[in-house]
C-alpha cells in the first residue's frame, strides 16, 4: 500500500481498513463522493498490478557518504535459493557491482572518495573488506576471528569490530597506509600507538593484535593526531603508556655474550633474578606503573612483573 499516492492510500485505509462508508470518507477528507470512488478504484487497480508483478531482485541501501554522491547497498543473499548476494555502489545515480567474493556481502560504510567497507561470509567466518580504486582487499585480523568493518572516514581510516575465538567482541581500527606509512601497529593507549615500520606489513595498520616484541621492522610510535611515525631507537617494542612511553626489549652485545634487557621509556628495567640476564617486557599499563614480561631461562620461561 505504501506504493500508492497519499490521497489514494488515505481513501483505501478509511474505506477498507476502517470500513467507513463513502460519504463519511468524503467528509473526513473534504472531497466529493465521486472523488472517493475514483481514488478507491485507482488505488485498488494499482495494488492489483503490484500483486501480479513477477518478483524481481531485491536491492537495499545501507550507507551514504557525507556529500550524498556515493550510496552503498546490496542484493541480499539467500541460502534457500543459493543466491550469493552482491555488494553495490551508486556513484551519482550510476550503479556498479563491487567484486566482493563470498556469501551475503554487506557494505556498511562509504566515504567521500567512494571507498566502501563492510563484511562478507567466507568459510563460515565474517571477513572485513574494503573497496577502493576498483579493488577489494581483506582487512587483516587475528586468525579464527569474525570481522566487521562498520565505517570509513575521509582519510581512509576504518573502524569496526573483531570477535575473537574467545567470543569477546573488541573495537578494531585499520588506519590508512597513506597516513601512517607501511608497518604494523602492536599496541595502543590513549592517543599513542606503537608498532613497526618496515617489511612487516604494507597494506595499512591494524591496532588489534600484538605481534610480539620481535616483530620485523623499525620500532615506531604514532600519535593519532599526527601523520608520520616517530622512530624509537634501539628497542623491539611491545606496548605503550598513555604518555607515549614505549615498553619492550633491547638486545645488547656488550658485555659478551649478547643479552636482552626489558626497557621502559628508554630506561632498562632491573633483572629480578640473580644470574639471569634475558628479560623481555611484553606489556605495560596505561599509567606506566606496571610492566609485565618474561624471564628467559636456560630450560624454562617464567612470567615476571615490574612495579615502577
Amino acid at each position: 500500500m505504501t506504493s500508492t499516492a497519499p490521497r489514494q492510500r488515505a481513501v483505501l485505509v478509511l474505506r477498507f481498513v476502517y470500513d467507513l462508508p463513502v460519504g463519511e470518507v468524503a467528509e473526513l477528507l473534504d472531497c466529493t463522493d465521486g472523488t472517493v470512488k475514483s481514488q478507491s478504484a485507482k488505488g485498488l487497480a494499482k495494488m492489483r498490478h503490484l500483486l501480479t508483478e513477477p518478483v524481481t531482485v531485491q536491492r537495499r541501501t545501507t550507507a551514504v557518504d557525507p556529500t550524498g554522491r556515493f550510496i552503498a547497498g546490496a542484493v541480499q543473499g539467500s541460502e534457500e535459493t543459493g543466491e550469493q548476494g552482491k555488494a553495490l555502489l551508486w556513484d551519482g545515480g550510476t550503479l556498479r557491482e563491487l567484486p566482493v567474493a563470498g556469501f551475503a556481502p554487506a557494505p556498511l560504510g562509504v566515504n567521500v572518495h567512494g571507498t566502501v567497507v563492510g563484511s562478507v561470509t567466507r568459510d563460515h567466518r565474517l571477513v572485513g573488506w574494503a573497496y577502493e580504486n576498483g579493488k577489494v582487499r581483506v582487512l587483516p585480523a587475528p586468525a579464527g576471528s569474525d570481522v566487521t568493518a562498520n565505517a570509513v572516514n575521509q582519510r581512509g581510516d576504518i573502524v569496526g569490530v573483531i570477535r575473537g575465538a574467545d567470543k569477546v567482541s573488541r573495537a578494531a581500527f585499520w588506519l590508512a597506509a597513506a597516513r601512517f606509512g607501511p608497518g604494523s601497529a602492536i599496541a595502543i593507549a590513549g592517543d599513542w600507538i606503537v608498532g613497526t615500520s618496515g617489511p612487516a606489513r604494507s597494506d595499512g595498520v591494524i591496532a588489534a593484535a600484538r605481534i610480539g616484541p620481535n616483530a620485523a621492522g623499525q620500532a615506531v610510535r604514532w600519535n593519532t593526531g599526527d601523520h608520520s611515525p616517530e622512530v624509537i631507537p634501539g628497542i623491539a617494542v611491545a606496548g605503550t603508556t598513555e604518555a607515549g612511553d614505549a615498553a619492550g626489549v633491547t638486545t645488547r652485545t656488550e658485555p659478551s655474550p649478547p643479552y636482552r634487557v626489558a626497557t621502559l621509556a628508554g630506561r632498562p628495567l632491573p633483572h629480578l633474578s640473580p644470574g639471569r640476564n634475558y628479560d623481555v617486557a611484553t606489556a605495560v599499563s596505561a599509567d606506566g606503573r606496571v610492566v609485565a614480561g618474561e624471564e628467559l631461562g636456560d630450560k624454562a620461561t617464567r612470567p615476571i612483573v615490574w612495579h615502577c
